[in-house]
């Protein structure tokens, strides 16, 4: 894999975090708009830091799958379940 750089791995790991806490955040606060855009945010960040990662292997079955991850994490829609 194609090593992110310190800024985009801060993103990649940001984004992470707030799609965990924008599952969270309903559940424990009720504030549903908060997390709607706290699951988004994190959802944009983390899907394009995947984005960006290449791999540079020579194994055909890695680059298969991830050509689908990439796939998928561009046509990735988030929803957020309504409590």
């Amino acid at each position: 894999m194609k090593e992110l750089s310190k800024l985009q791995l801060c993103a990649y790991n940001i984004g992470g975090l707030l799609l965990v806490a924008g599952i969270i955040v309903p559940l424990f606060l009720g504030a549903t708009a908060v997390a709607l855009y706290l699951y988004l945010l994190g959802a944009l960040m983390f899907s394009s830091m995947q984005v960006l990662q290449k791999y540079e292997g020579k194994n055909i079955t890695l680059k298969r799958l991830r050509l689908i991850r990439q796939r998928l994490t561009v046509f990735r829609v988030p929803v957020q379940p309504v409590f």
